[in-house]
């Protein structure tokens, strides 16, 4: 069995946990994840199994979007509720903080921006997660990274209870946890994360997503849905096996769709029997314009 579940991972389970129940649920001996949730977190976390476990890698570069619930007036150490209270404020210093001011420091994050990862991540120092150091007492120095947050829009935002909650779409690598507390920061009370849904990751959304009673073989996606950006070429029997002991495949560049690949950081599906056989980069092979397609993954 071969495919990709997406998955709405509930809270209260760790990415891993939730890909093993997946596995047990479809009988599969093999199964990975696109992108780790922190356990709390909710929503999108495709799964990759059998031979589509091979494509786990191309989920790293696409954006993500998120909805995220925070709370003014205290700072964890974890940047979110569920870690231990570093500093908090008296309630009576959050009264003049309004929705319009919250609105105005989430804005001002739009854009390229300079963020520190919290201790508590996965972020590796010297090969080791940083969440393993800070579990064990050690001090964690985790340097600023650039994240790129494409837009960011104020839901809601509570004056009474000091809950806010917003709606975000980023680059890879950033952390809604951060943006919580730098929200907490730049209006001078602190702030940490309360809730978080991942509401889209990449072609993943909610809308195609299944919970973990929907795990069944009917609702596997098949491997090429996540190449389905990507040019593709059909192969006869003759050709995929010598494409499989090492031929190279050699076509013109102005064939349709290998024209496509210049715009398609130059990966080409290639099929056989209508079904994916393997994924192929390309390599210009001389001036006439003969491309070499050079086997990258084989699924056949």
């Amino acid at each position: 069995m071969d495919g990709i579940i997406n998955v709405f991972k509930p809270a209260g389970m760790s990415s891993f946990s939730c890909v093993k129940k997946v596995a047990r649920s479809l009988g599969v001996p093999k199964a990975g994840h696109g992108g780790t949730l922190d356990p709390e977190a909710t929503g999108i976390l495709p799964v990759f199994v059998g031979k589509a476990t091979k494509l786990a890698d191309f989920m790293h570069d696409y954006d993500k979007s998120y909805r995220a619930e925070f709370l003014l007036g205290i700072q964890t150490d974890s940047f979110d509720i569920w870690g231990n209270i570093t500093a908090s404020c008296d309630a009576n210093e959050l009264n003049d903080i309004t929705e319009e001011r919250v609105n105005k420091v989430l804005k001002s994050f739009i854009g390229e921006c300079e963020q520190i990862p919290p201790a508590y991540s996965a972020v590796k120092i010297g090969g080791v997660p940083a969440y393993k150091l800070a579990r064990k007492g050690k001090d964690v120095e985790i340097k600023s990274r650039k994240v790129n947050i494409f837009s960011a829009d104020l839901i809601s935002y509570d004056s009474c209870s000091h809950k806010g909650i917003f709606e975000i779409s980023c680059s890879k690598g950033t952390y809604i946890r951060t943006v919580c507390s730098d929200i907490g920061k730049s209006l001078g009370c602190g702030a940490c994360m309360t809730a978080l849904i991942r509401t889209q990751y990449g072609p993943f959304n909610i809308d195609n997503s299944v919970n973990l009673e929907g795990c069944t073989p009917e609702n596997l996606l098949p491997c090429d849905f996540l190449l389905k950006d990507y040019p593709s070429l059909e192969l006869d029997d003759f050709e995929a096996r010598q494409y499989a002991s090492g031929a190279y495949k050699m076509v013109s560049a102005d064939d349709k769709p290998i024209s496509g690949i210049l715009l398609n950081e130059g990966y080409i599906r290639i099929y056989n029997n209508n079904k994916l056989f393997a994924l192929a980069k390309y390599e210009q092979a001389n001036e006439e314009g003969i491309i070499k397609l050079i086997p990258y993954k084989f699924f056949g």
